[in-house]
């Protein structure tokens, strides 16, 4: 019998993937967590087929939470699905080994085919993913969205940035030094070709990042 985790720290969506889940696999082992302490305490103590996840989760890095769920197990398919924008995360979560990305407005006919193809070891593409990568081959890796050419850590320091924190608290929220997140966001200027944190928060708003991050610089 599949056992599958779901993770989300809203209830009704728990409820809802619960029962799309239950019509796609039949008779399965279902377990919950709700939040990202809740998430690897259960990644620890029993073994998963599959896990389906959101990435806002409560306790957990957002760029982290993929990275520790798969060094628990390695071998655990992972299905996100989110408020995050497809075209900012899903291509770095699918390199990063997430078996699929779908985003929480996606239709019944994707999330269904998602966990099905998942649930037999397949990775789900969407259609708007299969048409950037097809942007993408014999196009000399032209990058289809500029927050791709940033690395996790610095997607890190960028999320946190939109979400108000200066140098300081962003030290403190990724144990690293001040001069180093001073470093980092600099960087992140430089790649995405921007000089101050309004032009940052303008492109994030373009993606639809801002509004699934807990708000931007104004």
């Amino acid at each position: 019998m599949l056992s599958v985790l779901i993770a989300d720290d809203h209830l009704p969506v728990r409820f809802g993937i619960k029962m799309l889940t239950e019509d796609v696999l039949g008779k399965c082992n279902i377990s919950f967590a709700t939040n990202g302490i809740d998430l690897f305490e259960k990644l620890k103590q029993e073994t998963y087929h599959m896990m389906i996840t959101d990435l806002n989760m409560p306790g957990v890095n957002i760029m982290q939470l993929i990275p520790q769920a798969l060094s628990l197990q390695p071998k655990l398919r992972i299905l996100v699905i989110s408020v995050n924008p497809e075209a900012v995360f899903a291509r770095r979560l699918l390199a990063s080994g997430v078996y699929g990305y779908l985003q929480k407005d996606a239709s019944d006919d994707d999330m269904v085919k998602a966990i099905r193809n998942i649930s037999l070891g397949k990775k789900y593409i969407s259609s708007t993913q299969l048409q950037d990568i097809s942007l993408l081959v014999g196009s000399d890796s032209q990058i289809n969205n500029p927050f791709e050419k940033l690395s996790t850590r610095e997607m890190e320091v960028l999320l946190l940035l939109l979400k108000g924190n200066g140098p300081l608290e962003i030290a403190n929220e990724l144990n690293i030094s001040a001069s180093t997140a001073s470093s980092l966001k600099a960087r992140i200027f430089e790649k995405l070709e921007v000089s101050n944190l309004i032009e940052v928060s303008r492109m994030a708003q373009l993606y639809g990042l801002a509004e699934n991050n807990g708000g931007a610089v104004s």
